[in-house]
């Protein structure tokens, strides 16, 4: 297939830190800037904010105030039923189900810290130190989902499949049972956008139009910078570590 042509990548903001969340700024109490953040998400009417392990809620995503169901929480997913919450503190081995007002902690079968979340329709996917986890049975009960114990160093859903990387390999699995290396070693963050693809950071940040069959290199412009985060919405912005925020 031929490779995906890319623009080139152009700098937005300078930075001295790691950029986790290169979303535009936000009133949020508590985050004197917006590289703190671990997370943010939307959820129905409302956006959700994590710093440091502080959870902060807002309406229009302007005007935050603190939200105590969320403190603690690294990263957040949701589905019809829930909210879905990695802790912040690495001693915490499960994961917070979040509904109704209370908070549940969840850890049947995990063996280690939830470093990554992801959700569809067959369950929750859990990215530890330990390997990857799946539960079938909203929180019930987790299971091995990867033959390979390795710690995931990234998770993330691209259509159909789920895709995790390891230090060694990164691969894609349409049903949780066979995975398919991708050829990719080192991959420290996966992103997928339906309008643009698979995105990895590897040696290089990588982008795939065919679900990681053929991959080209798409950091023009980066200056050799690691991308630690991207954003869509009209543009795409990519935080890094260390050299800022780029925009292309």
């Amino acid at each position: 297939m031929p490779s995906t042509v890319m623009s080139s990548w152009l700098a937005r903001l300078p930075a001295k830190r790691r950029v986790e969340e290169p979303a535009p700024a936000c009133n949020t109490p508590g985050v004197s800037a917006r590289n703190e953040l671990s997370d943010r998400v939307f959820s129905g009417s409302d956006f959700i904010a994590l710093s440091r392990g502080s959870g902060f809620c807002s309406s229009d995503g302007a005007s935050f105030s603190p939200d105590a169901n969320f403190d603690g929480c690294a990263q957040l997913v949701f589905d019809s039923t829930a909210a879905w919450c990695a802790p912040w503190d690495s001693a915490v081995i499960g994961v917070y189900r979040i509904a109704s007002g209370s908070r549940m902690l969840l850890a049947n079968g995990l063996p280690a810290h939830a470093d990554r979340l992801a959700i569809d329709a067959s369950g929750l996917w859990v990215g530890t130190s330990a390997g990857l986890y799946r539960s079938t049975d909203a929180g019930a009960s987790f299971g091995a989902a990867m033959p390979a114990a390795a710690p995931i160093r990234a998770l993330t859903l691209a259509g159909a499949n789920v895709v995790a990387a390891t230090d060694a390999e990164c691969f894609s699995s349409a049903d949780g049972v066979d995975w398919q290396p991708l050829g990719l070693a080192g991959v420290t963050l996966l992103v997928f956008d339906a309008a643009h693809g698979l995105y990895a950071q590897s040696d290089h940040l990588r982008l795939s139009s065919d679900g990681g069959a053929t991959w080209s290199v798409a950091d023009s412009g980066l200056a050799g910078a690691r991308v630690t985060a991207l954003a869509f919405g009209g543009q795409i912005y990519a935080g890094s570590d260390g050299a800022g925020v780029f925009r292309q």
